[in-house]
Parts: structure tokens; C-alpha cells; sequence
């Protein structure tokens, strides 16, 4: 018995939807695989970098992190964390065209969004010159905080998370005079940590906090109430017999 016509055009609906779907992860290939050249030339060459290939980077990213960027997007925030990696305090000076674009993804329904925009805000605090950067990256971190919530038994959700505190607890650690509750910050970091999935910079964190609190005088976690839960966190962490 003959196929329907109906069936024949589902057959050819399928085989486009399929066509499409392979065209659209050659392309997220392409992209990721023009993101790690980009990463692995700045890690070799940073002045080189710099000098010869940012100016045309720079439009790319600018469309990439634009209203209109699509997937194109998390290329452009992967790309900004690269910078931030390799370039350390000479990428201050391009910041301006990507970093308003990463706060506001600290704030993102993609959660992958989210992430890098997260490492790229911790990798960026680091550096004096992110005080600019300050005040609104408190504010985006701690909507962030509140409104997402890790996933059950999700390693990446956790990985996100952890992303997060890390960039609040490295912006209070750095940047204290520009966060309007520095007690409240610090509350809402010791609540989740140590952290769960990254272990490295869990490690680097504690020993930053530890090295603040040993600091004569004023310190970054604010006042008496900072510094004491500040002893409570080393205290459980380093008390710990494993």
C-alpha cells in the first residue's frame, strides 16, 4: 500500500529539522573551537595578543555580547574570562567592552551564562582598577544569590553556585569600601561555603580569608560580627580532621 503525501512531507520535515539541528552544532564547534585559538593565543602572547589581533576581536565581541548576540553570546563571555585569565591587569583597559555585558549576566536565566560571568567578575576583582566595576556587581551577585537556586544532585547547578560565592567573597576581600552591607555579604558567603564542586579556588579563597584575618587593624569582613564569622569558617574548616 502507497504512503500518504501527509506522510512524505513529515518524512522531509524531519529530515530539515535534522539538517538544521547538524548545522547548528557545527557552528557552536566552530565557535568553540575559535574561542580555545583565541584563549591559547593570549596564554602565549599577551603583548602580541594585545597589540594584533584585540582591535579585531574587540567589533566581534561587541556584536557577540550586543542585544542581538544569540548564541554567539557565551562565545563573548568565554572569551572575556580568557582575557581577564591571561591578560591579568593589562585587560582593564579593554573591560569596557565587555563588563557591563558580564554583570548583567551574573543575573541570567542561562545558567551557563551565569557561570563565566561569575569567573570572569572573580578573575576581574582581583585587580584595583575593578572599583569602578564595584558597586554594581555587589548588586548583581546578591540578586543572583536570591533568586537562583542549585538544582538537586546537578553538578554543574553546584559548579554555578560555587561561581558565584566565590566572585562575592573575592569582591568583599578586595573591595570592601564599595559594598553597601559588608556584614550581609560576607553572611550570605559563609552560609554556602566551602565550596562544593572547585576545590582549587575553594582552597585559595580560605587562605585569603585567613590571611585577612590576621591583618592588625581593620579588616575586609567589616566589624566584630565579620570577623567572627570569619573565625567560625576556618575554625570548621581547618578543625576538620580529614
Amino acid at each position: 500500500e502507497g504512503r500518504s503525501a501527509e506522510a512524505d512531507e513529515e518524512d522531509e520535515d524531519d529530515d530539515e529539522d535534522a539538517e538544521e539541528d547538524a548545522d547548528e552544532e557545527d557552528e557552536r564547534s566552530c565557535r568553540n573551537g575559535l574561542g580555545a585559538l583565541v584563549g591559547a593565543c593570549m596564554k602565549a602572547n599577551p603583548e602580541v595578543f594585545v597589540s594584533h589581533s584585540w582591535p579585531a576581536l574587540q567589533s566581534l565581541m561587541e556584536d557577540w555580547l550586543g542585544p542581538n548576540g544569540g548564541e554567539g553570546r557565551r562565545l563573548g563571555l568565554r572569551l572575556a574570562r580568557d582575557v581577564c585569565d591571561h591578560l591579568g591587569e593589562q585587560s582593564s583597559a579593554v573591560w569596557p567592552v565587555f563588563m557591563p555585558a558580564v554583570i548583567q549576566a551574573l543575573c541570567s536565566q542561562d545558567e551557563d551564562e551565569r557561570q563565566v560571568a561569575a569567573a570572569v567578575t572573580c578573575l576581574a576583582a582581583r585587580t584595583a582598577a575593578f572599583g569602578a566595576y564595584a558597586p554594581r556587581a555587589f548588586e548583581a551577585l546578591a540578586v543572583s544569590l536570591r533568586q537562583f537556586k542549585p538544582k538537586k544532585n546537578s553538578a554543574i547547578s553546584q559548579n554555578t553556585l560555587d561561581s558565584i560565592v566565590a566572585a562575592l567573597a573575592q569582591l568583599c576581600l578586595a573591595h570592601s569600601s564599595s559594598c553597601p552591607d559588608v556584614e550581609g555579604c560576607w553572611k550570605a558567603c559563609f552560609e554556602r561555603l566551602p565550596l562544593k564542586v572547585d576545590i582549587g579556588e575553594c582552597k585559595r579563597l580560605t587562605r585569603l580569608i585567613f590571611l585577612e584575618v590576621k591583618k592588625p587593624g581593620d579588616t575586609a569582613f567589616g566589624g566584630g560580627r565579620g570577623v567572627a564569622q570569619a573565625l567560625g569558617y576556618l575554625c570548621e574548616v581547618y578543625g576538620r580532621s580529614e
